[in-house]
């Protein structure tokens, strides 16, 4: 009874590669004229493609804000100053800027990359990234500065007030009233002191805002670690023809295999269609 069974499994398995066998020899030729031709017509395309190779340089940049805050000034730690320096270098306008720069909180660095199908066009890209997280600080520097120009303003004008204040009421006493009128030139010395150092508040900022690159490299520093340059991915021409043949056989199989059971559809309904008419 196993015998049986066995046998049968094994004439199975004969007629199924004989129907294997024999597939491939009725479609033999139109198999080996499609792969020939659909891989010829692959091989072309891929020698006959611009070769757009894409450089790829990867920069790691470091931050480090001044360690002694300076009044009237964000203070600012690592992590805060290399969030925004991503968020500069993001919108910047840098065309090889590839993906997304990331911070690394752990290692507090910086980590860009930038690609271009020219290679000298990376030579510069460091320093250009670096100039631009340099005027991103810039920007914040000269707002806080303008905010305490402004600041500044407002005291000198209110502490001169006070001053024609003090000298209003100091002609009010007789000079004879010399307590009344050491209180009030106590007043008026410690309202032309704050007013001199106020002064030289204006003036320090006004120079920095003039001099703004060198004043924010003061509070803020930026450094490449590292620059290195990555090389392009190569194509390699034979392993292109071995996946174009072998896709190409595949599909030429399928082909062969979709026109020979149209052709059997056919012969199929043709003889239904004259034993039909036999029958009547």
């Amino acid at each position: 009874m196993q015998q049986t069974e066995s046998s049968r499994i094994q004439d199975g398995d004969e007629i199924c590669l004989l129907d294997i066998l024999h597939f491939f020899y009725r479609n033999g030729k139109f198999i080996a004229v499609t792969t020939i031709g659909l891989s010829a017509a692959a091989i072309a395309l891929f020698l006959i493609q611009p070769k757009s190779i894409q450089y790829q340089k990867q920069l790691t940049l470091s931050l480090r804000p001044a360690p002694t805050p300076v009044s009237g000034f964000p203070v600012i730690d690592v992590n805060q100053a290399s969030t925004l320096a991503v968020q500069f270098v993001k919108n910047s306008k840098l065309n090889q800027l590839a993906g997304e720069p990331k911070y690394d909180p752990i290692t507090q660095q910086i980590a860009v990359t930038l690609a271009s199908s020219n290679l000298s066009m990376l030579n510069d890209t460091g320093s250009k990234v670096v100039r631009q997280i340099e005027t991103g600080f810039e920007g914040i520097m000269n707002q806080s500065i303008e905010t305490s120009l402004t600041s500044i303003g407002i005291k000198l004008k209110r502490n001169k007030q006070i001053l024609d204040q003090v000298a209003q009421q100091s002609t009010q006493f007789s000079p004879t009233n010399e307590y009344r009128l050491g209180v009030l030139e106590l007043q008026r010395a410690k309202q032309l002191a704050e007013m001199v150092e106020l002064e030289f508040d204006r003036q320090y900022l006004e120079q920095a805002k003039k001099n703004l690159a060198e004043f924010t490299s003061q509070f803020i520093s930026v450094q490449i670690l590292s620059e290195s340059h990555e090389p392009p991915p190569h194509r390699s021409p034979m392993k292109v023809v071995v996946i174009a043949v072998i896709a190409s056989f595949m599909v030429s199989v399928l082909a062969a295999i979709i026109l020979d059971q149209v052709s059997r559809l056919k012969e199929e309904l043709s003889r239904n269609k004259m034993n039909s008419s036999q029958d009547l």
